[in-house]
């Protein structure tokens, strides 16, 4: 039996009005003896509330995990020329989106996930996307929303140009960002994004992601369903045409079986 969660994005309109988005996901144990239930939320739970931990300690909720289990993976294609096709976990404790990139190097990944994801998979090359600027409000969001003027001083940007202009030709700097069980180092890139597969269609043309090029135990990225700025949500609710400036609410999981 192969597992496979349809994520619906419920959007409200301030109106009477509102659609939704059902994204495809894939359990990553869809394959193996361990489809369980328990073992889903068991798992489900260690990783999305040590994540959630490691990046709110202020705080005093948590974030729960998608029920009936998390570690599902969303695939999506990104760029245009060529396009990649790329898999990410899903959490709801985490605010970005990032995957490997080519060249990647990962620390103490032998037997960190199921191999079955990554067998066939190279990391992307990002050589036709953006870099974001370093005065944008992704790269301060990145860097525990430092102002610009300060993350702009750290990507070299002249002084004058930093009191006088904008500093958008330099690029934001490379961030670390840390989980319960990983971290990496990445840059903040731009490119175009979509997912043929999703109920409607979703197309967007400027995805805010991480690009990492070396991280410790995380081989595979993550797509952050949290409330930050750059998570998946929020960008889409920002950037998609149809949805333009609504809440989104992450509430309706419908779990479907299918046997193969």
């Amino acid at each position: 039996m192969a597992s496979f969660l349809l994520f619906a994005i419920i959007v409200m309109h301030l109106s009477v009005s509102s659609s939704q988005i059902v994204l495809p996901l894939t359990h990553s144990l869809s394959n193996t003896d361990f489809n369980h239930t328990h073992h889903l939320l068991k798992t489900s739970s260690v990783r999305s509330t040590t994540r959630f931990h490691r990046h709110h300690l202020v705080r005093r909720h948590v974030s729960l995990p998608l029920s009936p289990g998390s570690d599902y993976t969303l695939s999506f294609s990104l760029g245009s020329n060529p396009t990649q096709t790329i898999s990410l976990y899903m959490d709801t404790g985490s605010d970005l989106v990032w995957f490997p990139c080519a060249p990647f190097e990962c620390i103490l990944c032998e037997d960190k996930y199921d191999t079955t994801i990554t067998a066939d998979t190279t990391p992307p090359n990002v050589s036709s996307a953006t870099r974001v600027s370093c005065n944008s409000p992704a790269c301060s969001a990145v860097h525990s929303s430092l102002p610009s003027s300060d993350i702009c001083a750290i990507a070299r940007c002249p002084l004058e140009i930093i009191e006088t202009s904008d500093c958008s030709s330099f690029s934001c700097p490379p961030f670390y960002y840390a989980y319960g069980d990983g971290s990496l180092i990445a840059r903040l890139y731009r490119d175009s994004f979509s997912i043929p597969s999703s109920s409607p269609s979703l197309h967007l043309p400027n995805l805010t992601f991480g690009c990492a090029h070396i991280a410790l135990a995380e081989p595979i990225g993550v797509a952050g369903f949290g409330q930050g700025l750059l998570s998946l949500p929020a960008q889409l609710a920002h950037l998609s045409p149809q949805l333009e400036r609504e809440t989104i609410r992450r509430r309706r999981i419908s779990v479907h079986a299918d046997a193969r």
